[in-house]
């Protein structure tokens, strides 16, 4: 009953935002994992065992011993270090033949800040947004706070269906709706574990250049490849600068140092880094810490 009351009490106080807000179902995973006597396949959880730690040791404490310790830990610019940007640069440029520079990169706080950096720069109470069926309930849990339209295409195993997606953009067109952008996870695709096609992905972007659409690629998993030959991600393939790319360390590093980042579009990044700064000026809080 004393919680009852105690909850009444804020409720009348609480924004409508925040009197939406409902527990991630990611949260709830998260927590079953804790329990000792409990394997979770529900998750993308990296096996512990695999975490570098005796390099993570040895860098952390080059760096606390070295002449960078102060500014290690003192406040970092928004878009992150630009020796991290350029390297993370240099390994698109040189695996993927990318064409961009240093403006075009943004690190977050987990590839979660990246989408949720998304929803607040682009979606609007009853904007149009499409996103595969099923999808990623990260990704679903962070553009539904800003209340979108929601449209889905289903997958097959080879991914997204392009004429579905093409089906989709037409009624879409005759009614008027210009979605602010398609979502996918083109590798190892968390739930349905698919990988898009080089060929879909090619017709991807035909589509996407034909409507103007734009794409927030997630790709937390392309690197974790066990067999067969590695696809280009759709970043790299883009020559209409309509691609917006999301990068983590999460799944082949640590996911506890929340350390991932964002490529897209010089204008989409600025929007990003004013996005990103405002809610870490309200917080009072660092945005990155130049420690790796």
């Amino acid at each position: 009953m004393e919680d009852i009351r105690e909850e009444m009490r804020f409720q009348a106080l609480f924004s409508e935002k925040a009197k939406k807000m409902r527990a991630s179902e990611i949260r709830e995973l998260l927590k079953i994992t804790q329990q000792p006597d409990i394997i979770s396949f529900a998750g993308g959880l990296p096996n512990p065992l695999s975490f570098p730690r005796d390099i993570i040791r040895d860098l952390l404490c080059e760096v606390l011993q070295g002449e960078e310790a102060a500014r290690a830990l003192q406040y970092g610019s928004t878009e992150g270090i630009p020796q991290l940007r350029e390297a993370i640069l240099e390994r698109y440029r040189r695996r993927w033949g990318y064409k961009g520079d240093l403006e075009n990169i943004l690190v977050t706080t987990g590839s979660q800040q990246g989408l949720d950096l998304l929803g607040r720069v682009f979606i609007g109470s009853r904007s149009h947004i499409i996103m595969e069926a099923p999808t990623y309930l990260g990704a679903l849990n962070a553009f539904k706070f800003y209340e979108p339209v929601i449209h889905t295409i289903p997958m097959d195993n080879e991914g997204l269906i392009p004429e579905l997606l093409e089906e989709k953009m037409k009624m879409l067109h005759r009614r008027g709706e210009t979605p602010k952008f398609l979502y996918t996870v083109p590798n190892f695709h968390n739930p349905a574990g698919v990988t898009l096609s080089l060929k879909r992905r090619q017709a991807l972007l035909e589509i996407a250049g034909e409507y103007d659409l734009l794409i927030v690629e997630d790709d937390p998993y392309g690197e974790l490849r066990y067999e067969g030959e590695h696809l280009p991600p759709l970043v790299a393939l883009d020559k209409d600068d309509r691609v917006i790319h999301l990068g983590t360390f999460s799944k082949i590093l640590s996911p506890g140092l929340r350390l991932a980042w964002t490529i897209g579009p010089k204008e989409v990044i600025k929007k990003m880094i004013l996005a990103q700064n405002r809610a870490l000026t309200s917080a009072r809080a660092p945005s990155h810490r130049p420690l790796l």
